[in-house]
C-alpha cells in the first residue's frame, strides 16, 4: 500500500512568506513497489495522465491564490522510477512560497495528490499506477 504524508516546516508564516511543504512516499504494505521518484509539482489544471504532484491550499474566503506553477517537463523516463522497498519511503520538500502566494491573514488547510498512469516493468516489477491523497496539513498567515 502506498501513502502520501505531508508535513509543513512551520505553523505560523507572516504575510508574503510561505512555509516549506515535505511530501513522503511511503510504502506501507508488504510488497517492492516501483514509483515514479520525480515528484515533479504540477499545476491541477493538468490532465490527470500528466500529473506527477500537485498542491491544493484553500485559505480564508477573501484570500486568492496567486499560483505560479509553470512546467515545462517531459514525460518521465524508465530512470526516473525507483524501487521502493516495504517500510522504505522517498520525499520532496516543496518551497511553497516558489510556487504560491496568499497575503490574507487566516488559517490555510493543506492536500497534496500523487499521481502516476505511466505503466513500466523493471526486474520484473510493475510500475505503481494510480493516484493517492495525502493528509491534511495546515498553517497560520499573521498580520
Amino acid at each position: 500500500m502506498l501513502t502520501l504524508l505531508i508535513t509543513l516546516n512551520t505553523p505560523t508564516v507572516s504575510a508574503g512568506e510561505m512555509p516549506e511543504l515535505t511530501a513522503r512516499l511511503i510504502n506501507e504494505g508488504d510488497d517492492i513497489l516501483l514509483v515514479n521518484s520525480r515528484m515533479l509539482l504540477v499545476p491541477a489544471a493538468m490532465p490527470d495522465d500528466r500529473k506527477e504532484m500537485v498542491i491544493h491550499i484553500d485559505g480564508p474566503p477573501d484570500s486568492m491564490n496567486l499560483m505560479r506553477v509553470h512546467v515545462q517537463a517531459k514525460p518521465p523516463l524508465p530512470g526516473d522510477f525507483v524501487r521502493l522497498f516495504p517500510g522504505e519511503y522517498l520525499y520532496s520538500v516543496y518551497t511553497l512560497e516558489e510556487h504560491f502566494s496568499y497575503e490574507e491573514p487566516g488559517t490555510y488547510r493543506v492536500f497534496a495528490e500523487y499521481f502516476n498512469q505511466i505503466d513500466l516493468v523493471v526486474d520484473g516489477i510493475r510500475s505503481w499506477k494510480g493516484h493517492i491523497r495525502s493528509n491534511n496539513a495546515s498553517f497560520g498567515i499573521n498580520v
